[in-house]
């Protein structure tokens, strides 16, 4: 994968059959492998978006099987794989998004398929816009209210995915709905447990998550500190007279 690209940029990726022109951007720049792609729409693509309004549903359905970009929202994400080594937990994400093929949009985004994006595989799926618990707003969940809701999260995740729990208790793999639910939005570390050991993998799983939320309060919690001494330090010596 090229990593040396200017961003925002003009790219393209096919989708089955389809050949899909977007305007891209990076969500996070350490991320250089995962893109925010707004679609292009021709004068076609819209003439024939609305005329599939028309079609009867089994007919719309094998025309988006054929062409997918018909079934793609005006944004998604493109996920690349980074590096060969890492083809094992870019194919364990695919797999994951198919147990979990129920519960795409409401705790996982939707998955549309895999692309190949200049010459990349890519996953392709949808763009959510809320924050990550990372970068949510203040006031910050407080632990309880975390823990909470993360085991809701990770019980939909069992109960969906018939069993898979999550591992990598990143705070940027989850993200809060505008109704204050948990979305994961990263399955490659997704796994099933070993036979008798499911109630244990639940418990650890949420314990990292939870243990990772109060390390990284924290770290937010010293940086404000950080900057109010600073900012103290600043006022003192801009009195007049100092």
């Amino acid at each position: 994968m090229n990593e040396d690209h200017v961003y925002p940029r003009e790219l393209q990726f096919r989708l089955g059959l389809s050949k899909i022109y977007a305007f891209a951007e990076l969500i996070d720049p350490f991320y250089p492998h995962i893109i925010k792609a707004t679609l292009h729409q021709s004068a076609w693509n819209r003439f024939v978006a609305a005329g599939l309004a028309w079609l009867p549903p089994p007919l719309q359905r094998l025309v988006k099987r054929i062409w997918p970009r018909y079934g793609l929202p005006e944004c998604v994400v493109l996920k690349k794989l980074r590096k060969p080594e890492h083809t094992e937990a870019f194919e364990n994400e695919q797999v994951m998004y198919r147990r979990l093929a129920a519960a795409q949009g409401s705790l996982v985004p939707y998955y549309y398929g895999e692309a190949d994006c200049e010459g990349d595989r890519t996953n392709v799926i949808s763009f959510l816009p809320w924050p990550t618990v990372w970068a949510q707003p203040i006031p910050h969940l407080e632990v309880d209210v975390f823990h909470s809701r993360i085991e809701a999260a990770m019980d939909e995740m069992i109960r969906y995915g018939g069993g898979v729990v999550h591992e990598d208790p990143k705070m940027n793999n989850i993200m809060i709905a505008d109704d204050g639910r948990f979305v994961f939005i990263d399955l490659e570390s997704v796994y099933v447990p070993e036979l008798g050991k499911e109630a244990s993998g639940r418990k650890w799983a949420i314990l990292a998550f939870v243990d990772a939320y109060e390390r990284h309060l924290r770290i937010l919690q010293q940086e404000a500190a950080s900057a109010e001494k600073d900012r103290r330090i600043m006022n003192q010596y801009s009195r007049p007279g100092i």
